[in-house]
């Protein structure tokens, strides 16, 4: 014969089985929580860093690329590292032996003058031009348009980045005004995310 259960021996059984539950719950959260820290951390890729003194600056870029033998040196510096991945290389831009030459040439025309040089490195378009901040100054991308030969994408990259330094600097006997990074489109806009002025 069954005996009818009570509305408190109900509640009681609900509780009960609430308890239990979030316990079970916990524990696996708990369980899941340990699994994860004797798991050891992946890094991705590691950086390593590039110091020039005579341009100013210091970046990160991925530690398995090596010099670019075929790049260009300063002061037996190499100007260019790659990988299998993509590249990165620097120049600095406006160059004069007095700075009363170039003082007045602002960063938007030096933008469309290396988007409009005849060898047309970037292509031909003007509308890859755009504004952007690094180092937490004023900058311009310039992104390759389709037209881009293969010969300058093998030498300029897919995009340029040129940002003024925070006052003109002497490299050699000439003064610049403006500082270039150039390379890959999948690295560049990481990489100038790194830059640092040094020396100024």
């Amino acid at each position: 014969m069954a005996f009818p259960i009570s509305n408190g021996m109900k509640n009681k059984r609900v509780v009960w089985e609430v308890a239990v539950g979030t316990i079970l719950i916990a524990a696996a959260f708990l369980f899941v929580d340990q699994e994860k820290a004797r798991q050891p951390k992946i890094v991705f890729r590691t950086l390593a860093t590039y110091t020039n003194p005579d341009f100013k600056i210091s970046l990160a870029y991925p530690s398995t690329w090596q010099v670019n033998l075929d790049g260009r040196a300063f002061n037996k510096k190499p100007l260019s590292y790659k990988g299998g991945d993509g590249f990165f290389a620097i120049d600095a831009l406006v160059g004069a032996d007095r700075i009363d030459l170039v003082k007045n040439i602002k960063l938007d025309d030096v933008a469309r003058r290396l988007a409009q040089d005849p060898t047309k490195p970037y292509g031909s378009s003007l509308k890859n031009i755009s504004h952007l901040t690094v180092v937490g100054v004023d900058a311009r991308l310039v992104v390759a348009s389709p037209d881009q030969s293969k010969e300058a994408k093998e030498k300029s990259g897919g995009a340029a980045i040129i940002i003024q330094y925070p006052r003109p600097i002497s490299i050699g006997s000439h003064v610049y005004l403006y500082f270039m990074l150039y390379g890959d489109k999948l690295h560049l806009r990481e990489i100038a995310g790194t830059l640092k002025f040094v020396g100024l």
